[in-house]
């Protein structure tokens, strides 16, 4: 027999025996103590013969289970003897256990191209990697990831949101089911303007944990062309108990294995963390494990504010970013429209509002500076801190100083504070498209939909009131 004709497609192990009329295939690959196994399938490519032979769960390194595999084979080719297949199986089991063992890709650092800025699909979304996003149910987070994605593949501003690259989307949905999906998201297509559910988003009713559905779904990716992946969510996509570490690194190196498109996964919170403010007496987290946090390059807090009719205001709070620095709070508003073509609107509200109420002490401070001087009891009534701690606060901020003026009497003396001088909070972004590495297309223009008085001027401004 001939040597075989080798090829790869994602984590699918391909060898043609050309002179067997035989195709076997090894497909997700498992390794356990050291041991290798996999599913392999067997194919007639005979121009006269094709379909499938055999398929089944194999032990690659084990020579029991080769050698149960070579009689499958082998009682199905009549014209191949079982010796054949031996040494066929033998070599096609070495090289795809070869193949699975060298995939991590060895690169020297002083080669690797260099990227300019921090690499953003949206603001606080870093491109290639992975987002999580947490909060407590009927919050909006799912609609969220629905309008990014939605952004994404029109390559359109939606909601106040604008994304940096163009291309198709995969939802991995573990709560719903397709045709509830595409309800919703036709309802949010109503609310932002469009008249049906664009091409370009794939949708998966996801049943198995995500960590063994890794090869099926790079092979997806390579097949889409998808750039943008939106996980909901983490906790019914676990091989284990939500606290388990080894199952949160498991879902979380899973996420990672599907780049170089972005991902973005919705969670959940603890039930002690989704009591009010006043109440609530431990930080608001992610639930489960603490590696959903560690390993998420980005990670989000939504939080529902105020709830009237049919509208809901919410607000967005960056936990977590490993280059650059956290977004101020994001001021969003839900609205939905009932009726005969049911529509949800999801806009950005100002965000004054959210940096006063769910910012740091410094980002309070500045936003209740940004009109003009304040007085020591202004700024205690409109950022909620009282006189100690903001004279501590201040201290510590070299862009705030005190000046003293007369009061309006004429007779005494008022401390004010003000900002130095006017500045951007954050950094600004670079939406250029260099050494990507996807296959989207970039997206240009302002950043600001058509009657969207909140929306930003340019991407600079977005990324000072982001």
């Amino acid at each position: 027999m001939s040597a075989p004709t080798f090829t790869r497609e994602g984590d699918e192990y391909h060898f043609d025996f050309e002179d067997a009329g035989v195709r076997l295939t090894i497909e997700r690959i498992d390794e356990s103590d050291g041991r290798l196994s996999g599913h392999v399938w067997a194919r007639s490519i005979h121009p006269d013969r094709q379909g499938l032979l055999y398929w089944g769960w194999h032990g690659l390194d084990s020579p029991r289970s080769r050698a149960d595999l070579a009689k499958e084979i082998a009682a199905r080719t009549p014209a191949v003897s079982l010796e054949a297949w031996r040494d066929m199986v033998l070599l096609a089991c070495i090289e795809a256990g070869k193949a699975y063992r060298g995939a991590t890709e060895h690169v020297e650092l002083a080669d690797v191209p260099r990227r300019v800025g921090l690499r953003l699909l949206f603001p606080g979304i870093p491109l290639g990697e992975t987002t999580t996003i947490f909060a407590d149910g009927e919050t909006g987070k799912s609609t969220l990831g629905r309008l990014l994605a939605l952004a994404v593949v029109t390559g359109n501003p939606m909601g106040g949101f604008t994304p940096s690259l163009q291309g198709p989307v995969m939802f991995l949905d573990y709560e719903t089911n397709r045709f509830e999906y595409a309800e919703d998201m036709l309802a949010l297509c109503r609310g932002m303007g469009l008249s049906e559910i664009p091409r370009g988003l794939h949708y998966y009713e996801m049943q198995r944990p995500l960590a063994h559905e890794i090869p099926f779904l790079r092979a997806e990716l390579d097949r889409t062309g998808a750039v943008f992946v939106f996980l909901d969510s983490i906790v019914a996509a676990l091989s284990g108990a939500a606290k388990d570490d080894d199952a949160a690194k498991a879902l979380m190196n899973g996420l990672r294995a599907l780049g170089p498109a972005t991902r973005l996964a919705a969670t959940h919170i603890t039930k002690e963390a989704a009591l009010p403010d006043g109440i609530r007496k431990v930080p608001a987290t992610a639930f489960g494990s603490r590696f959903f946090h560690a390993y998420s390059r980005s990670q989000f807090q939504m939080e529902k504010t105020d709830e009237h009719d049919d509208t809901v205001n919410l607000v967005l709070l960056h936990k977590k970013i490993n280059r650059g620095r956290k977004l101020t709070p994001i001021g969003l508003e839900l609205t939905f429209q009932e009726g005969e073509h049911p529509a949800i609107v999801f806009r950005r509200t100002s965000p004054a509002a959210a940096v006063l109420t769910h910012g740091t002490n410094p980002e309070r401070i500045r936003e209740a500076l940004r009109r003009g001087e304040v007085d020591t009891k202004k700024l205690e009534e409109v950022t909620g801190l009282p006189a100690k701690t903001l004279s501590t606060t201040i201290g510590r901020m070299p862009d705030v100083e005190r000046v003293n003026r007369m009061d309006g009497s004429g007779r005494g003396i008022v401390a004010v504070y003000r900002l130095k001088e006017v500045q951007h909070v954050g950094h600004t972004l670079d939406f250029s498209r260099r050494n990507v590495g996807l296959s989207g297309s970039p997206v240009n223009g302002t950043g600001r939909e058509a009657g969207d008085d909140t929306g930003p001027e340019s991407f600079e401004e977005q990324e000072a009131v982001f």
